[in-house]
């Protein structure tokens, strides 16, 4: 039968290790051991907040490409020849 054991780092980074019977693991050092009850909530909170960072990092990409294909356009660049530079898809309006 398999053991699992959960973990929170002093940085605060979780960690799930699981065993199976007869291997001896010892925690790494400086972590403390959680319960399943207290891991599932901190595990849903670091995960929501690593989904905020994506949908921040993918809003930045698609405002900086916009911005070059803006650009590219202003400077004469063709709308076509714009979003294949700047990987940006402007809405129909936009051109």
């Amino acid at each position: 039968m398999d053991t699992t054991t959960h973990y929170r780092f002093p940085n605060g980074d979780l960690a799930q290790v699981t065993v199976s019977d007869g291997i001896t693991f010892d925690s790494p050092e400086g972590t403390e051991a959680l319960t399943p009850e207290e891991y599932a909530p901190l595990l849903a909170d670091a995960e929501a907040r690593l989904l905020q960072h994506v949908e921040e990092l993918e809003a930045m990409d698609r405002e900086r490409g916009r911005t070059v294909y803006s650009a590219l356009v202003s400077s004469g660049i063709p709308p076509e020849a714009a979003r294949i530079l700047s990987g940006y898809t402007p809405p129909a309006r936009e051109g």
